[in-house]
C-alpha cells in the first residue's frame, strides 16, 4: 500500500514511489488495486502505464475494486 498525504499529493512522489516498487520487483509483472472511488490513485496508475485488467465486487461495501 503506498499513500501520499492529500497535502503533498500532485508532486510526483506517488510516481517515486511506484518506480521505486517497480524496480525492486524481480518479477516481469506487477499487480495492484484501488477502489473506484479512489479517483487520484487511478489517475497515478494510468499515468505509470497501468491498465484495468478486471473488477471484484463487494470487498469494500458499495465501492468497487478495480484490478
Amino acid at each position: 500500500m503506498i499513500y501520499v498525504a492529500a497535502s503533498h499529493r500532485r508532486r510526483g512522489i506517488g510516481t517515486e514511489l511506484l518506480t521505486a516498487l517497480e524496480t525492486r520487483c524481480v518479477s516481469d509483472r506487477i499487480f495492484t488495486s484501488t477502489n473506484v472511488s479512489n479517483v487520484p490513485m487511478q489517475a497515478l496508475l494510468k499515468k505509470c502505464g497501468y491498465i484495468t485488467s478486471g473488477a471484484v465486487s463487494y470487498l469494500d461495501e458499495n465501492d468497487l475494486e478495480l484490478f
